[in-house]
């Protein structure tokens, strides 16, 4: 008998059986099964099955979070839809995964002020509410201004670690738990620009927090707009944190493989980890995308090129972080000098990127080394790469004439 009620209930939820209401009550045996408050809860479950279909129709807008393909004139179109769905199902329906899919598409679509005004009775209109407060508090201020905190510390509890949990209690350590598989699930799913921005900014800033290591601080825009203190710093997991950042920039590089800011932010992930070659392979991606293939001159920027050559002298390729001192603001000729002065276990071309150096200090210094240690064949062609007229324009004009000569 129970099993046969909680079937009927089904199908009266599914919608299969239309006027299944009718049936129950026209037959004797159906209607024993249910109480007076069963069959009134049927009449309203029955009635809204056909706003509940309408509000599924609507869905197919979802669609939108994963092609982003539709018109500039249908966007004031698209909103509205899922904005209705949510003000409708928040009142009655039992879906949660529907209501976040609306949320989200909102978020997507730019529609904050109306995720931030929403009654905020879920957890994913909490989340989904934060994100676009911090969205609209980067683009109204242009990154002028601390945010707002709502953001912060909805998803700073998420990271505390187990032993803080357990301290807390069985209670805490679920609402914890129920928080972070509903951030995890919004924060998969977006596709904005800003919104990643925003999201990224505020993971990158939480884990400089937690690691505290100036030599493997992470950099990317807006970060400096959150918080620059966290209480008991040593209850969170900047590994977790880590973990988290990745995935999240690893999606946002899927939908925008071309942004600069993230890629040297995986490249700055990939060098706090140890990853050196794929830390160098994402700095180099993000110099050919900002420098249009090297087509305009490279401009200085220590702190990619100091880590470049971190990682070049970590793999061994001590040569071309040689190279790459020249690139820093000013030439550091100490680490330079050191640099060449260990290529015993080189494990580049050595003298096959002597063409690419054109401080002449270093060549100097390259063919005083080579000449020390009766590296006859090294000093030669450092000497005919210091010999090139383009590295002695400065030389008088008798000296350039003989040299072309």
């Amino acid at each position: 008998t129970k099993a046969l009620k909680s079937f009927l209930l089904e199908l009266i939820l599914s919608g299969k059986i239309p006027d299944l209401l009718k049936v129950i009550q026209s037959t004797r045996e159906l209607g024993g099964l249910f109480n007076k408050h069963d069959l009134n809860y049927i009449k309203n479950t029955e009635s809204k099955f056909d706003i509940r279909v309408s509000h599924e129709a609507e869905l197919n807008v979802l669609e939108f979070s994963k092609e982003r393909k539709v018109s500039i004139t249908g966007i004031n179109t698209l909103w509205q839809m899922p904005a209705r769905c949510v003000c409708k199902l928040t009142i009655w329906y039992y879906r949660t995964e529907i209501v976040e899919q609306c949320a989200v598409c909102l978020l997507n679509l730019g529609r904050w002020d109306f995720l931030i005004n929403l009654d905020k009775r879920w957890t994913t209109f909490e989340i989904t509410s934060a994100i676009a407060l911090a969205c609209q508090e980067i683009v109204k201020q242009k990154g002028n201004k601390k945010l707002s905190k709502n953001l912060w510390d909805i998803v700073l509890p998420v990271f505390i670690t187990t032993g803080s949990q357990s301290k807390r209690g069985n209670t805490g350590y679920h609402d914890v738990s129920s928080i972070k598989n509903n951030l995890l699930s919004v924060l998969f799913k977006l596709k904005d620009s800003w919104c990643l921005s925003a999201v990224i900014s505020l993971l990158t800033k939480l884990f400089n927090i937690l690691k505290d290591e100036s030599s493997l601080e992470l950099q990317v825009e807006y970060s400096n707009l959150w918080p620059v203190v966290v209480s008991n710093a040593n209850s969170y997991s900047s590994l977790a944190v880590c973990e988290l950042l990745s995935e999240i920039v690893t999606l946002a590089l899927k939908e925008y493989p071309t942004n600069v800011s993230w890629l040297r932010l995986m490249g700055d992930i990939n060098f706090a980890n140890g990853h050196y070659r794929v830390s160098l392979s994402y700095y180099l991606k993000s110099l050919l995308i900002f420098h249009d293939y090297f087509n305009i001159p490279v401009r200085n920027d220590d702190h990619i090129f100091r880590r470049m050559i971190k990682c070049c002298t970590t793999l061994g390729c001590h040569t071309q972080a040689a190279v790459l001192c020249q690139f820093l603001e000013e030439t550091d000729y100490l680490l330079a000098f050191r640099i060449l002065a260990d290529q015993k276990a080189c494990n580049d071309a050595v003298n096959a990127y002597y063409h690419c150096f054109w401080d002449t200090s270093i060549l100097e210094y390259l063919i005083h080394t080579h000449n020390k240690k009766g590296e006859f064949q090294r000093r030669k062609c450092a000497i005919q790469i210091i010999g090139m007229l383009e590295l002695n324009s400065n030389n008088n004009e008798e000296i350039q004439r003989r040299r072309a000569t």
